[in-house]
């Protein structure tokens, strides 16, 4: 992959998002994780409208639905401006800054100074959001999934 990347450190720091938030622009970068990029999902992918919709909320994946577009369009990366980024959402400023939050609570995005690094991957789902899952949906995870893309 060519562009500005950001690797992920072994260990995250808590961040304080609003920090990151903060500075207007944001500059937006793809996070590189080896093995997510390998055995992840699309963030449009049928699985992750399937089995992530329900962990992260559907703010947080349309936010990073849209920000792995925005990725495809300019991979060296992108200044988001998030307010405005937050109204193209339908959200307002505070649920944009919650919605960021929760991208990097589930490792989905990450601060590193003024940059906001952004999965290009969801990876499969860990035991943990697997049991927080609608039974049915628990029940149909380890199966066969077809992986194909939607338009959100």
């Amino acid at each position: 992959m060519s562009g500005a990347t950001w690797q992920r450190p072994p260990c995250l720091a808590a961040l304080d998002i609003t920090a990151i938030v903060a500075v207007e622009p944001v500059r937006v970068v793809a996070m590189v994780d080896p093995v997510v990029d390998r055995l992840g999902h699309s963030p449009a992918s049928l699985y992750a409208e399937t089995y992530w919709l329900p962990i992260l909320g559907p703010s947080a994946l349309l936010a990073l639905r849209r920000l792995d577009r925005g990725l495809d369009d300019a991979p060296d990366g992108f200044a988001l401006h998030v307010a405005a980024f937050g109204a193209e959402l339908g959200i307002s400023p505070a649920t944009t800054v919650r919605t960021i939050g929760r991208l990097i609570h589930f490792r989905l995005a990450a601060g590193h100074g003024r940059q906001l690094a952004v999965a290009r991957k969801v990876p499969p789902l860990a035991r943990r959001h697997i049991e927080r899952l609608p039974a049915h949906l628990a029940a149909l995870h380890g199966h066969p999934h077809p992986d194909q893309e939607v338009n959100p």
